[in-house]
């Protein structure tokens, strides 16, 4: 028995798209496609309701920080959608995810900073209950 093969025969693709996701798992995919969409459009159209209110019902200052937090979640949605859409784009998608969540924890410091009055006043109240802060971790 000869097993060598030419693999170049094969006929993969470089990127393996929706078309390629509906010739594997046939039609699945649509169950997939409409699952996909009933989690998305509920998750933007909050977003987009959220932030299109946010300036009439928040102090100015917190606007800011509020819109970055309010668009994480359809962003996630977005890329997570895309990586299910394009699977051989998931190392991309996943560093993206990953920038995402880094982001939405940035604001959200900024927010409970902008919040709690200032980073000098967190430190005042630290330093006047006597609650050590773990500056070294």
């Amino acid at each position: 028995m000869n097993f060598t093969m030419n693999c170049s025969s094969l006929g993969i693709p470089s990127i393996v798209g929706p078309r390629q996701v509906f010739d594997s798992i046939g039609h699945w995919n649509t169950a997939v496609y409409v699952v996909l969409v009933l989690h998305l459009t509920p998750v933007w159209i909050v977003g987009t309701l959220t932030l299109t209110r946010l300036r009439a019902s928040c102090h100015p200052q917190l606007v800011a920080p509020l819109a970055w937090l309010v668009s994480i979640p359809p962003a996630l949605m977005s890329l997570t959608t895309a990586g299910i859409l394009v699977p051989s784009l998931g190392k991309y998608i996943e560093v993206l995810l990953e920038i995402v969540l880094s982001l939405g924890l940035v604001k959200f410091i900024d927010f409970i900073t902008i919040l709690c009055g200032g980073q000098q006043a967190i430190v005042n109240f630290c330093s006047d209950n006597m609650i050590l802060l773990p500056i070294g971790s």
